[in-house]
């Protein structure tokens, strides 16, 4: 991938050249191969390269024969060959073979609805001289991060928040709501940063400014619509291996060393048995442990990797780890509480000493009903339909003091509180970091007056409206993709892997097998209460039993024992340190009582816990020392 940066600024006044450069080199672990600039005038765009496509012809800015049109950009276009032939057939030539200098001239001939066209992941700004405009676009799902920075007098942008914190002018306050969002989901979701300032534009979207003006535009939303017609499961079964496998081949194309993410769940699982197909040299998997512990994956990557002959690493995450935690909230930009970041920064960094691209299974769960809030959601509409003062005594008795100690119980209990509100509310609910009531009892007297009476996230809002006539599994699909998956685990992905510089694809993803996606009946997503039911059809005509039959695990830290054990002094160390404390967001008594609660197994608060000292970590970052 590569890092972009990039300013124009309204009334003439010229770009710095200093700032841009200070702008782009904040980002030199996203592009350590190559750099450039490009400042005229008012206008300065900065590029930092990791080289996978025509490592000798794609130097950026790269500009048209005429220098009118310039472009930096940050991804990969898997179809670039495509709308090369077909560009060329319109009479345009090309001095590259990379996929950048394709975007130039699709943006040239098609103007903004060169989007429409573009398969891959993206991230890119295009200043147009003549039309004396900026465009700037991010690709479907919001694989690559764009942020972007308005002011008065000029327009920023950057691959990474961080890069406006080289802007002398860049307004650092932090917005309080956005603190509230980070606490009750455990990230800040799109639009919003943890800067008043500055913004993520959207997945799906682009943004285009000319003279001081600016407007944001949707160009995609993934629509469900479930092929009616009475097929079998056979031919869907079919398709969807077809179509993965097309997607596996596309994104292989690589002029640097390839490998795999290989978890030994189903998703990564089928990427490594479709990249089989396509080559004949041994695939390079990698994969991450904790030591044995109930979380571990690494017997099932085993039987993976053995079975399709990979030159297989492993390599284990310990509780000592955290040690590692500011350097990557400094990656991150902004408070992060998935805890799964860990393991994802090691498996990165343990693959870049192999590969420069690594292929991952994300998406599978999202497209295909893979989570247990999809099992959740079936027995919330069950539930639903039962007398009023059945559904109110088991609420009472299932929330009550005697099951509080019993966690299946007890997570019964949450579904069944959880399935009386909206689907909205249902939705945040199972997302949630922390609910209203529990921050309420965090927060200073005086930061609670701030935020008010709880987060207002107008997209979650906007899906429940624009899913109102969908089935409950197409409109989960639709909140976990613009929602979830952008916000979480695509930042995630994003952020530690480009810490140690690699580029990171999904096919699971792609636009093809998102069109079956689409297609697919609900009833072949989640049938009865198991989870993915289509694909673990796939799996078990093409993987070893032990892999399609095996329950989802995740990627998940053992964050309940690590903290009620090796991990207990570093967290009060952090939370009931003078200087969380002194910040005016959290009370001392609070703190305290969470964590007594967590170490004595009264409750399990550990995923609380952990969002809690990234923010912590993020204030001594960012704060503290100016984001050095």
């Amino acid at each position: 991938m590569c890092g972009i940066a990039g300013v124009v600024n309204a009334g003439g006044a010229p770009a710095q050249t200093a700032i841009l450069e200070q702008m782009r080199d904040t980002m030199a672990h996203r592009g350590p191969d190559d750099v450039g600039i490009h400042v005229d005038g008012s206008v300065g765009l900065g590029h930092r390269r990791l080289s996978i496509i025509d490592i000798e012809g794609g130097h950026q800015p790269m500009g048209n024969p005429e220098g009118t049109v310039w472009v930096v950009h940050n991804g990969e276009i898997y179809n670039f060959r495509e709308l090369r032939r077909e560009l060329e057939q319109d009479g345009i030539s090309f001095r590259t073979r990379s996929d950048t200098e394709v975007i130039l001239a699709a943006y040239e001939k098609w103007g903004v609805d060169c989007l429409e066209r573009l398969n891959g992941i993206f991230a890119f700004g295009i200043w147009d001289k003549t039309n004396n405009q900026l465009f700037l676009a991010r690709d479907r799902l919001g694989i690559k991060p764009l942020y972007y920075a308005p002011t008065p007098s000029a327009l920023l942008f950057a691959s990474e928040l961080k890069a406006f914190l080289e802007v002398p002018t860049f307004d650092r306050r932090v917005d309080p709501a956005a603190v509230d969002q980070y606490f009750a989901f455990g990230y800040i979701p799109a639009p919003a940063t943890i800067f008043r300032a500055a913004k993520k534009l959207l997945p799906a979207h682009y943004l285009l400014w000319r003279e001081g003006d600016f407007r944001v535009e949707r160009y995609w939303r993934f629509e469900p619509h479930s092929d009616r017609n009475d097929r079998g499961i056979a031919s869907w079964t079919d398709e969807l291996r077809d179509v993965l496998r097309g997607a596996v081949k596309r994104q292989m194309v690589s002029d640097v060393p390839l490998g795999a993410f290989l978890s030994g769940g189903i998703d990564s699982s089928l990427i490594v048995r479709m990249m089989s197909e396509t080559t004949s040299d041994p695939i390079r998997t990698f994969t991450i442990g904790f030591g044995g512990c109930g979380l571990d994956e690494t017997p099932y990557a085993d039987i993976v990797a053995k079975k399709f002959d990979t030159v297989h690493h492993e390599h284990d995450v310990t509780p000592e780890t955290v040690d590692v935690l500011p350097k990557l909230v400094w990656h991150l930009d902004e408070p992060f509480a998935d805890s799964s970041l860990l393991p994802t920064y090691y498996v990165s960094k343990i693959t870049r000493q192999e590969v420069t691209v690594a292929l991952s299974g994300d998406g599978g769960d999202e497209l295909f009903a893979g989570y247990t809030r999809h099992q959740g959601e079936k027995l919330s509409m069950r539930f639903r339909r039962l007398p009023s003062w059945v559904r109110s005594n088991l609420v009472s008795t299932l929330n009550g003091p005697v099951v509080r100690g019993v966690p299946k119980l007890r997570r019964l209990g949450q579904v069944f509180a959880n399935a009386q509100l909206d689907f909205g509310d249902r939705y945040r609910n199972k997302e949630s970091l922390s609910q209203v009531v529990d921050r309420a009892d965090l927060y200073s007297d005086e930061f609670g007056l701030e935020v008010g009476g709880g987060e207002n996230i107008a997209l979650l809002r906007e899906l429940a409206n624009v899913t109102s006539n969908s089935d409950y599994i197409e409109r989960l699909t639709v909140f976990d993709l613009e929602f979830y998956l952008p916000n979480d685990m695509l930042t995630k992905v994003d952020k530690m892997s480009m810490a140690s510089a690699l580029e990171v694809r999904v096919p699971f993803l792609d636009e093809t097998v998102m069109d079956v996606a689409a297609r697919v009946p609900s009833k072949l997503k989640l049938r009865g209460f198991t989870t993915k039911y289509l694909l673990r059809r796939l799996a078990s005509e093409v993987l070893p039993g032990e892999i399609w039959k095996r329950g989802k695990q995740g990627f998940s830290v053992p964050l309940e024992s690590w903290f009620r054990g090796q991990l207990v002094d570093y967290a009060r160390d952090v939370l009931l340190d003078s200087r969380t404390v002194s910040r005016g967001y959290l009370k001392r008594s609070a703190l305290e009582n969470l964590l007594i609660e967590h170490e004595t197994g009264k409750l399990a608060h550990g995923r609380l816990i952990f969002g809690l000292i990234t923010f912590e970590l993020w204030n001594r970052v960012f704060v503290d020392n100016g984001g050095a």
